[in-house]
Formats: structure tokens, sequence, C-alpha cells
């Protein structure tokens, strides 16, 4: 039988996209349920890779932290069943059903489950391995989360320790993407909004300007909006009506083993194709030394899109408005202005 506390936690099913909804900290502190992280686990092209990558990582009588172990902690007991002689595992969500699937694995013995936010958890002595799948794919929620496990390596991981990933890189690429215009979507909004208003007999003047798509990006059918785009079993959005303008470039590359984790004030889009710049595609890759973990696409939304033609170059800001809003600002960089890429 689930104790009680645990069977809410199922019930309570939050599904999230990372290009959508809040502030990068409001998606960052989300709590995954069970289902949810069961769901996560079923892309075998990503759980297969992982094992693999844990396999690598893992020597006999390894001590592990699994950072961010989620409600069935599943990739550690990938490393124990890799030889690994104990077990951490760390994480906001009740623990009883790992505790459970650590019994059924025959592992209970070796596992420790606590139930903490990783930014303030107090754990002691070192260890060889630390499992850190702890990233929402965007990069504007995933620099908290690379904050965290940075300070998490320096200060739990042993000098010739493992982490898992050790690189995080995200591409860029621009859009014309008719169906995702911001644009669009306030005046969408506004519209059924207005019919609300009308219906009910009451005004929702603060309201309407509080989910603001600028700000909150909701993707409710209910309220009108174009629904979010989905992915394909590869992490690839599925787009439609999109083209693309741009060539995909890096944009930012987190190497924790050389401590580089720190973000650029922006990046530089060279465009190839004439058209409309009104959202940027995201590519992060997840990377344990030379293999590719997984790789999967979310986007942004331009605040001011802009008519574009090749070879224009755009520089995109990553400042504090797009880490609220995941709405980008823009401009268009002269032939004499000088730059420095972020490649």
């Amino acid at each position: 039988m689930i104790f009680t506390p645990y069977r809410e936690a199922w019930l309570n099913v939050r599904s999230f996209d990372s290009h959508t909804i809040g502030s990068a900290e409001e998606e960052s502190d989300k709590v995954i349920s069970p289902l949810n992280y069961l769901t996560m686990t079923s892309n075998f092209r990503r759980t297969l890779a992982l094992r693999v990558a844990i396999a690598s990582a893992t020597k006999p009588g390894d001590r592990v932290l699994d950072a961010g172990c989620g409600s069935l902690g599943i990739l550690g007991m990938m490393a124990l069943k890799s030889g690994a002689g104990t077990l951490v595992g760390v994480d906001k969500t009740p623990m009883e059903m790992a505790e459970m699937t650590a019994t059924d694995n025959g592992v209970r013995d070796k596992c420790t489950f606590v139930q903490c936010d990783l930014q303030t958890v107090e754990l002691s002595g070192r260890f060889d391995v630390i499992l850190a799948m702890v990233y929402q794919n965007h990069p504007r929620i995933d620099e908290r989360q690379s904050n965290i496990v940075h300070k998490l390596r320096q200060k739990y991981l042993k000098a010739e320790g493992q982490l898992v990933p050790n690189v995080v890189r995200y591409h860029a690429y621009a859009c014309d993407w008719p169906s995702q215009d911001l644009g669009t979507r306030r005046a969408v909004l506004a519209h059924h909004l207005g019919y609300i208003e009308g219906a009910l007999g009451v005004s929702l003047k603060t309201f309407s300007g509080w989910i603001d798509p600028a700000h909150e990006m909701p993707q409710d059918h209910i309220l009108g909006l174009p629904p979010a785009p989905a992915h394909d079993e590869f992490g690839r959005l599925e787009k439609g009506d999109a083209r693309i303008l741009s060539a995909v470039s890096k944009a930012i590359d987190l190497d924790y083993d050389s401590g580089r984790i720190a973000y650029p004030s922006a990046h530089y889009l060279e465009i190839i194709s004439p058209g409309v710049l009104n959202s940027i595609v995201w590519i992060q890759e997840m990377w344990f030394k030379d293999m590719l973990i997984y790789s999967k696409e979310s986007m942004s939304w331009v605040r001011r899109p802009s008519r574009v033609e090749p070879g224009n170059r755009y520089r995109i800001e990553l400042d504090d408005v797009w880490r609220r809003t995941n709405a980008l600002s823009i401009r268009k960089v002269t032939e004499n202005e000088s730059h420095v890429s972020t490649e």
C-alpha cells in the first residue's frame, strides 16, 4: 500500500513544457510527480544512453550520489547494478517509492534516500560518482540547475570522481514561425478575455495584464491560444509552419570539469534565409566525456519580431527579461559594430 501523502503525489500529475510557463526560478522549482518521472524514463534512447554512461562512470565499490533522484531513484539503481557499493539519493519529492523500488531490486541495504532541496542538503563525505540529471532542457531554466550542480561537484565530488553528465551545451537557431508569433498570441488572448468579460459582466483588466503571454505564456487551449509545439521521439520540436532562418551555432557551453559554467550576456546569429525572426529554437546536448546522452529542443519567443535578410547578423540578449518571461530582445548588428562571438 502506498502511503497517503505519496498517493496524493501520484494524483498530482503536473505536465510542463520548459519553453512555456513562468519564470526560470518558478520552473526549476517544480516537483515532478512519479507518473511524470516514469514518463521521462520511458524515453528509451535517453534511458539506454544513461545506462551506458553510468556503467562507464561507475567502478566496483563506488559511493554514488544521485542528485535529483526523482521519486523512483532509477538512475541510482543502475549505478548499483553496475557495481557501486552505496547510494545516496536526494530529491524534494517523497522518497517512499524510491525506498520500495530499492527493496524490489534487493539493494535497500545499500541505499539512503534524503527528501531535501539540492540547494540546502547537507551530506557527509565525498562521492566517487555524482549523477545529476536535473535539467529541464531549456537554457533559461537550466542556468539555475547548472549552478546547483557546480556547487555539488565542488563540495561533494572526489578529486578523481565522475560527474554525469559533465558537459551540457546549448545550440541556437532563428525561426520564422507564424503560429508561435508573440504578438498574435497577445491578440488572441485579449480577444478571448474580452469575450469572458462580456459573458461575466465583470472587468478582468488586472488579471489580463497578469497573464499576458509575454510574462506567463499560458498554453491552455481554453484560453484560445495555439498549443505549445510538441516533441517527436528524437526530442525535436514539431515545427509545422516554421522556417529556419539561420545556421545552427553554439550559444552556451557548460564544462563542469573545467569550471566553465558562466552564461554569456548575448549570442550572435548569422541569417541565411529571408523572413520574420520571431522565435529562437534551442538544442540542448548532455554529454558524458565523448558520449552524447541526450538532445532536446526548446524555444523562446522574440518580443519584437524583425524582418531579416541573408547576411544579417543579430544579437540575441540573454538578459533577466528573458529569464523571467522567455521572451527575447534582439537587434541587428551593424557592419561597423565590433562584437565578440560567444562560440
